[in-house]
């Protein structure tokens, strides 16, 4: 998902500049997301239970079952 927020952020930005048009907030709210994410998402893994955020979301748990 970031690498989508990435490009959508960089053609906010590239529209704007060559229309001589000042930047639109969006663009710098998509180019800040794109940073935020993957940083949120590799200190999910280390932080608390070790699940990543979309298992978070989902409250999905994996458990180890010996037979």
């Amino acid at each position: 998902m970031p690498w989508v927020i990435g490009h959508s952020a960089v053609f906010v930005l590239a529209t704007a500049g060559l229309a001589g048009t000042p930047t639109p907030p969006l663009g710098y709210v998509l180019l800040v997301a794109a940073y935020v994410l993957p940083i949120a998402y590799l200190v999910s893994l280390f932080a608390g239970s070790g699940r990543a955020l979309y298992d978070r979301v989902a409250g999905t748990r994996v458990t180890l079952v010996v037979r």
